[in-house]
């Protein structure tokens, strides 16, 4: 358990990171089949200074979703799905 949040606390980031997930799966049929965002465009995105305040985790995750949308692609090919 992580000491710094609680259970409800936690359930929230998580759920929040699956929604995050399973939003993104749900939209892989319709994405194109490379990135619309260069890997080092994707990359600098992720370049700013680490906050001087604590944020809310879960604001955090929506961020970090919202870094990576156009670099992310679905993977293809034997073995690529789980389900």
């Amino acid at each position: 358990m992580v000491d710094w949040l609680s259970a409800d606390e936690l359930r929230q980031v998580l759920d929040r990171a699956l929604a995050h997930a399973v939003s993104f799966r749900a939209a892989a049929e319709d994405m194109p089949q490379v990135p619309s965002v260069g890997f080092l465009q994707a990359l600098a995105r992720f370049d700013a200074p680490t906050p001087e305040r604590p944020s809310s985790p879960v604001a955090i995750i929506d961020e970090l979703a919202g870094l990576v949308d156009g670099g992310l692609m679905m993977p293809s090919g034997p073995g690529s799905s789980a389900g």
